[in-house]
């Protein structure tokens, strides 16, 4: 076992964070986050997504909504570092 495997996977990421793992602008989560169509956690000044609203936004969004076993889920072991968009 490493001591990766042994690190506790984030609840919350960043906006930059969620915008890289989706894989679009930071500023289209703005507009999500804004419209109320992907929640998130304010502590302090800072605003945080979760990861299992991520993948809850991710289910709401698919084409194929019909296929439930076929949803994406993220990884927890998805590295999630800084400088990342």
């Amino acid at each position: 076992m490493t001591a990766a495997d042994r690190s506790p996977q984030p609840l919350l990421v960043t906006v930059s964070e969620a915008a890289g793992l989706l894989g679009i602008a930071r500023s289209h989560i703005y507009l999500h986050l804004q419209s109320g169509s992907l929640p998130s956690v304010r502590i302090g000044r800072c605003r945080r997504v979760s990861l299992s609203d991520l993948d809850d936004f991710i289910a709401s969004h698919r084409e194929d909504a019909d296929q439930e076993s076929s949803q994406a889920v993220l990884t927890p072991g998805l590295a999630i570092g800084p400088g990342r968009r």
